[in-house]
């Protein structure tokens, strides 16, 4: 199945956190073929990680999903049956676009193949936003059954478990929780000897051209016009909602301030605890109003 790959590149990290943009982003290249989430990627992970029978069906379900994601001159698959479709001879790099396999990094550092992580983070109030918008989706929910199938995830994390559990917490400060686990992982890949180049989406939106430069370098790839210009490629949506075809948006990245209030926010900053600060965000507003809820989360999360 991935013998024809010189290399998996994965992007890896939180929801809402830029992971979407920065999977287009490489799967622009010609080299590269894009799959994603909706494509059935976590079943072959689990399948061929396994080594479950049922991985090559899936592998081969799977590619001609991900391969419809392109504009008709961008695909990547030669004609023929399904199963039976060939890489074009330009494809040398898979992408795979999985927040999820975020808690998979043991089982990525055992592949056959050269694995690479590219690992954007994000402000956690405007995650945290975004994901109020998405309440229909359960991502909390899901995160707690994706950790607790994970011994040794679920031992790192077990007290914000209970948390994210707790219907008396508040949604917002559930979802930094959840922000707080999955965006400081990208020290696991590290320990495990993966290379892994994490950044901020907002510096990323900020100088597009710079970044793809130095994920394209990261990669191991070849700077091309696609990278930067990866709306030409694609049609149809992605995850939550987002229109493949359509550009970054830079109006967005200031919506936050008008979904959250005052109290919310400064919930959000004292849950999100040293993380915050690590990743060089804002400091606390003026107007602190920060909760007994919120600090004792962060007495509970500060030391990891």
């Amino acid at each position: 199945m991935l013998e024809q790959f010189e290399k998996l590149i994965v992007v890896a990290g939180c929801q809402r956190s830029g992971t979407t943009l920065t999977g287009q982003i490489l799967g622009a290249h010609p080299n590269a073929f894009l799959i994603d989430e909706p494509d059935g990627l976590y079943p072959w992970f689990d399948a061929y990680v396994s080594g479950d029978g049922e991985a090559q069906r899936l592998w081969n379900k799977l590619i001609v999903a991900a391969d419809e994601k392109y504009q008709p001159d961008h695909r990547r698959l030669r004609g023929g049956a399904d199963g039976e479709r060939p890489f074009s001879a330009a494809v040398r790099y898979a992408v795979l676009k999985a927040p999820n396999l975020t808690y998979d990094f043991k089982a990525l550092a055992g592949f056959d193949i050269p694995v690479t992580i590219v690992f954007p983070v994000r402000d956690p109030r405007p995650v945290v936003a975004s994901m109020a918008v998405l309440d229909s989706i359960p991502m909390v929910e899901k995160q707690v059954r994706l950790i607790r199938a994970r011994p040794d995830i679920h031992a790192l994390f077990a007290g914000e478990v209970a948390m994210l559990e707790d219907p008396l917490v508040p949604k917002h400060v559930k979802r930094t929780i959840f922000w707080r686990i999955k965006s400081t992982m990208y020290r696991r890949f590290l320990e495990q000897g993966l290379p892994t180049f994490m950044f901020r989406y907002e510096d990323m939106v900020a100088d597009k051209a710079a970044y793809c430069r130095k994920i394209a370098e990261h990669a191991g790839i070849a700077e091309h016009y696609y990278l930067t210009h990866h709306e030409e490629v694609y049609v149809g949506f992605g995850p939550g909602n987002t229109r493949r075809s359509r550009p970054v948006d830079l109006r967005s990245m200031e919506k936050w301030k008008s979904q959250l209030t005052h109290e919310q926010e400064a919930d959000i900053i004292a849950t999100a605890g040293s993380a915050f600060h690590e990743f060089g965000y804002d400091e606390p507003p003026k107007n602190n109003a920060i909760r007994v809820l919120a600090q004792w989360v962060r007495g509970l999360v500060g030391t990891r």
